[in-house]
């Protein structure tokens, strides 16, 4: 049974430890290495775990939430590292990178290919199916130097593994620290290294309206109409929202723009 820690109060959700694994983290998009690990954030409706060894950074993020999925697959998403513990984007992992408009014709032929009914295409996991062909690279961005694109490579010491297993989508990632900062301790005169880590989306338009979001080609969803509810991983309820997409209304600017993903997170890593 996996099991979430629920993370709804201001210490735990500004403040972490890391939990030390002396077991391999096998990067393959799937839960199971992240038993007991995963702290689940209310607001955000998204879990997430953090752990190390001696010489890596392991982060596994989980969420059954439609909007938060579609803003992690169809805008793009970063995780910030802050080595001095801040909140400064001194490096980043920008996958998936995000796409402003979808091509319909494209996953036509995605679903063609794949046997799958094109009435499918309305639907989240097909979506998501969709996002994980078309993402083959990742932007690495450091501070005071040029953006580096990489491909999605089994050589490449970073490793990214993003997929949609029952109606969540998992997202692995193994970063080694010699990538964040050449030299990495994990200690800081003889105490506990801690490193700042966010989790960051760009704003995302509701489907059907015009903007620097996706624009939705085709039949849209999230006129809001009947609820919906669902289990999250570890037996959490889903909160009841529309059948489409899910998120809080940002009241400031577009009225039609979902909240973004944007939080932060101090860890102590683990010696």
């Amino acid at each position: 049974m996996l099991i979430l820690f629920i993370c709804n109060l201001p210490n735990c959700g500004n403040k972490i430890s890391s939990i030390r694994t002396d077991e391999q983290i096998i990067i393959d998009g799937m839960r199971n290495d992240w038993q007991n690990r995963l702290y689940f954030l209310n607001e955000q409706q998204i879990g997430y775990g953090i752990t190390n060894d001696d010489e890596n950074l392991y982060i596994c993020i989980t969420t059954s939430n439609r909007g938060s999925i579609f803003q992690i697959a169809g805008q793009g998403f970063t995780i910030w590292i802050d080595p001095k513990g801040g909140k400064r984007k001194t490096f980043g992992i920008h996958f998936p990178l995000g796409q402003k408009q979808l091509d319909i014709g494209k996953m036509h032929d995605f679903a063609r290919e794949n046997q799958l009914d094109r009435r499918l295409l309305i639907n989240s996991v097909t979506r998501i199916k969709y996002f994980s062909q078309i993402q083959t690279e990742y932007e690495i961005i450091k501070k005071g130097r040029e953006n580096e694109y990489r491909s999605l490579s089994d050589n490449d010491d970073i490793k990214i593994k993003f997929q949609n297993n029952r109606n969540s989508l998992i997202y692995e990632i193994k970063i080694p620290f010699s990538e964040i900062e050449e030299n990495f301790s994990l200690v800081k005169n003889n105490n506990v290294r801690h490193i700042g880590i966010g989790f960051v989306s760009k704003e995302l338009l509701k489907p059907g309206f015009k903007g620097n979001g996706v624009q939705m080609v085709g039949r849209g969803q999230g006129r809001g109409g009947r609820g919906t509810s669902g289990n999250l991983p570890g037996g959490m309820k889903r909160d009841k929202v529309g059948v489409g997409m899910q998120g809080k209304m940002n009241t400031k600017g577009n009225r039609n723009q979902l909240k973004p993903i944007d939080y932060w997170v101090k860890v102590g890593l683990a010696k």
